[in-house]
């Protein structure tokens, strides 16, 4: 079978018109590391020699015929901005991750746009995605992190990936998917690394305003579909059409196919020399390059190289058993400067009442708004602050950790408590 690290000069001479359209930086990404990187092309080798084995009887039940585990992976979210509209809402995250699980799970409502002969192919993947709740530390998280950056736009050279080069370090990804979130140069929407790369290259990098179905969202990537694709080349999916003109994406049952589709094509796509059945080319399928609007699906042989990621011995098995979905069990406060600095609650451990206070005469609390949050991210009260130095009753609360979060539109300060 072909394989993809080769590339005509017809093909890269196409690709850099796709960017008026869907522009997916994975494939230039990967080209770039294999060849700088021996380590990770050998890593990758092993992922592609590995992935060619038949499933892992582990991930099954007794005498199933197929493995019916559900994989759940945890995710930590890097909002690195700049600009207040880079730095995204909460609703605009959970919009995408709610998008990702309609995808991955057959459950995307415009699944019955697919064309009929296509209608075999459209597979349940029974991948999921959620927010971490518990940091690589072993402290409660809601799963997102917010970091400032004097960096207008990135580029796809991982930059936003690093601290020290205006970024957001990753999470360990054994146990966490890292995706990073930000302004991105406008001729990419963003790029997924590939299995085989280095730990603090690991994860997924997308366009703020790419990124999931509410909020600051662009038309016509705004179903949260440019994540669902490049997720395909983080689970170790390939472009359908190979990335070389007829090539193979090493998955039996995607049609072949000549290049990438743009837009909303028409039933059916079958022009190309590699292609001229009835039914054509699968543009409907996650990993090609068109609209949000008119992808709908992964394949049955897309699902099974996805999860054989997760076999014994598999790139991503270690994820299987990350706690990033547990309790925590680390109850030292994070350092917090702006927080503890600003603002203080007692007592900690609070029995029937917190009390907050301010340490600035010149900061006002009233008319902020505040929400207490449990350490699994469940709402257990809010509302607006009528007084200074308020008074919470606690009483009612559970024995645990919470969050008091307090916000003026603006910003957001956020104090830790144990209710006892």
């Amino acid at each position: 079978m072909r394989t993809i690290f080769l590339i005509s000069l017809l093909f890269a001479t196409g690709f850099t018109t796709l960017h008026a359209q869907r522009a997916c930086g994975s494939y230039n990404y990967q080209q770039r590391i294999l060849s700088e990187n021996t380590a990770a092309a050998t890593r990758w080798s092993q992922v592609q020699a590995h992935s060619q084995k038949a499933p892992n009887i582990l991930l099954r039940g007794v005498g199933d015929p197929l493995p019916d585990t559900v994989i759940i992976i945890p995710v930590v979210v890097h909002v690195v901005y700049n600009t207040n509209d880079q730095n995204i809402s909460e609703e605009q995250i959970l919009s995408q991750i709610n998008a990702l699980n309609r995808d991955f799970n057959r459950q995307n409502p415009d699944i019955n746009q697919v064309p009929g002969p296509f209608a075999s192919l459209i597979a349940d993947c029974q991948i999921r995605f959620e927010l971490a709740t518990v940091d690589p530390d072993g402290r409660a998280t809601n799963g997102i992190v917010r970091k400032k950056t004097s960096i207008q736009l990135f580029r796809d050279d991982d930059r936003i990936k690093s601290s020290a080069l205006g970024g957001d370090d990753g999470w360990d990804p054994h146990s966490y998917l890292n995706i990073w979130v930000g302004g991105l140069l406008n001729t990419i929407l963003g790029y997924g690394s590939f299995p085989g790369v280095a730990d603090n290259l690991d994860g997924v990098v997308i366009r703020y305003d790419v990124f999931g179905t509410k909020g600051n969202v662009q038309a016509p990537f705004n179903l949260g579909r440019t994540l669902t694709h490049e997720l395909g080349h983080w689970l170790n999916l390939i472009h359908l059409w190979g990335d070389t003109p007829c090539g193979s994406d090493q998955v039996d049952d995607t049609p072949p196919q000549m290049s990438y589709h743009t837009g909303c094509p028409s039933f059916p796509q079958n022009s190309s020399t590699c292609n001229t059945t009835a039914s054509g080319e699968l543009y409907v399928d996650f990993m090609d390059f068109t609209d949000d609007a008119c992808m709908h699906l992964f394949t049955p042989g897309q699902k099974e190289r996805m999860r054989k990621l997760f076999d014994e011995g598999g790139f991503r098995h270690d994820l299987l058993n990350s706690k990033g979905r547990g309790k925590p069990w680390n109850f030292t406060p994070r350092d917090n400067a702006d927080s503890s600095q600003l603002l203080s609650i007692y007592p900690n451990p609070a029995h029937q009442q917190l009390i907050l206070r301010s340490s600035q005469v010149s900061f006002t609390l009233t008319g902020k708004s505040y929400t207490v949050v449990s350490a699994m991210g469940q709402v257990m009260m809010n509302g607006t602050i009528r007084q200074e130095n308020p008074v919470f009753e606690v009483g009612a609360l559970q024995t645990g950790l919470y969050f008091l979060k307090v916000s003026d539109g603006n910003e957001k300060w956020v104090l830790r408590f144990v209710k006892n």
